[in-house]
């Protein structure tokens, strides 16, 4: 459990499957110049929660992330000095390359936000999200499936980005 802001910088990170994530009172964990492995499995998926009412944030800048299956939910915007940003989870000048992505209940402007980062994902699944879905700036992505439901405004805001996906399905999103 996180109740403060974390910064990790230049690691070797490792989550084990289960790995169990509770980000407290807005706090926001960034984690800069690190390789990181989430070992998640799908039936104990490596799990990053906002508690309370501000729920929390996830911040990945300049980082290698390899994963099998995560889990999303409650997260908000982070709330950081000199630092303006829209997404719950903030990937920025990274790689990311995965299979199950599951993102739930977003308390911000977007759940996901890549800027200028590589994305190699199998299946992307967002619900119940306050506005965008999937918001992605300046990067290169390949996507095999999304799936949005109650989404509020967009499933997929891209500006100039480039990349393929080879399937998209909406239910309940009220922009494109």
């Amino acid at each position: 459990t996180f109740k403060n802001n974390k910064i990790i910088s230049n690691a070797e990170i490792r989550f084990l499957e289960g790995t169990k994530f509770c980000l407290e009172n807005g706090s926001a964990l960034r984690i800069m110049n690190s390789e990181i492995n989430m070992e998640g499995t799908l039936e104990k998926p490596n799990i990053f929660s906002g508690c309370g009412d501000k729920g929390g944030s996830i911040i990945f800048e300049n980082s290698n992330i390899n994963f099998r299956n995560i889990e999303i939910s409650n997260l908000n915007f982070p709330n950081l000095k000199m630092l303006n940003l829209f997404g719950g989870i903030n990937i920025i000048n990274s790689k990311i390359k995965g299979k199950n992505f599951i993102v739930q209940n977003s308390l911000s402007e977007d759940a996901i936000n890549f800027i200028n980062s590589t994305i190699d994902i199998n299946n992307l699944k967002l619900s119940n999200i306050k506005s965008d879905a999937v918001d992605s700036d300046f990067s290169e992505f390949k996507i095999g499936k999304i799936t949005c439901n109650n989404i509020g405004n967009d499933c997929l805001d891209i500006s100039y980005s480039t990349g393929s996906l080879k399937n998209i399905n909406g239910n309940d999103v009220r922009d494109k």
